[in-house]
């Protein structure tokens, strides 16, 4: 596989590559991947974050209450509590990016935890002005097969999605109060001091990630 790729590159159009974000995206999405899927079944990895899955050739399909489901081109699917059975026409090549902790509402309007074990097409999604940019995209996708111009297209809709959002909060946070029960003069503190703040510290951040957590499923 290739390594990594800008917007404005000329790839093979068959290439496999990983990209970075932009630095307006990078605080909401990890790096991506184009790759091509080989025909025939394979298993969907588990995954903790949501991730952008768009088809950009062939199909794919996926067993959904004891049924094959076709995936829509341009979808998002939710972290998943084990693998998940599928299966790839000939030629299937995908696009895959990743949403950082607690930062899908910055770019979709709800919180990662109400799309556990669910995959949604986009247009489904999305209301208003968004649909005419996700409809944009799609016809920037459909109009070439070199993968940098691919990545640009899916980024800027993103863009668009993130700037109608730049208000909104991220769903995951780090309470600065837990930070104050740390050594003061971590990381230099002896062992038994390090264990000792921590016995405290972990507990109580696991304590607060947990509640964050029934939060949002909550205003889910």
């Amino acid at each position: 596989m290739d390594t990594m790729i800008s917007p404005g590159d000329a790839l093979h159009p068959q290439s496999e590559w990983l990209f970075q974000p932009p630095p307006a995206l990078a605080d909401c999405v990890c790096h991506g991947l184009i790759k091509n899927l080989p025909g025939g079944p394979y298993l969907l990895p588990a995954g903790l974050q949501p991730i952008f899955l768009l088809v950009l050739d062939g199909g794919i399909r996926f067993l959904h209450a004891n049924r094959q489901q076709q995936m829509a081109r341009l979808n998002l699917c939710g972290g998943t509590q084990g693998p998940r059975q599928a299966w790839a026409a000939p030629g299937t090549r995908i696009l895959t990016l990743s949403v950082k902790p607690g930062q899908l509402r910055r770019l979709i309007d709800m919180p990662a935890a109400t799309i556990v074990d669910c995959r949604s097409p986009l247009d489904t999604l999305l209301r208003g002005e968004d649909l005419g940019e996700l409809a944009r995209c799609e016809t920037a996708l459909a109009a070439t097969c070199d993968p940098s111009q691919q990545v640009a297209a899916f980024f800027r809709l993103l863009f668009s999605l993130r700037r109608r959002r730049a208000g909104l909060d991220a769903d995951l946070h780090l309470p600065i109060d837990l930070l104050a029960t740390a050594p003061a003069n971590w990381p230099t503190a002896s062992a038994s001091a390090s264990a000792s703040s921590n016995a405290v510290f972990l507990p109580a951040m696991a304590s607060r990630c947990a509640a964050s957590a029934s939060n949002c499923a909550a205003a889910g």
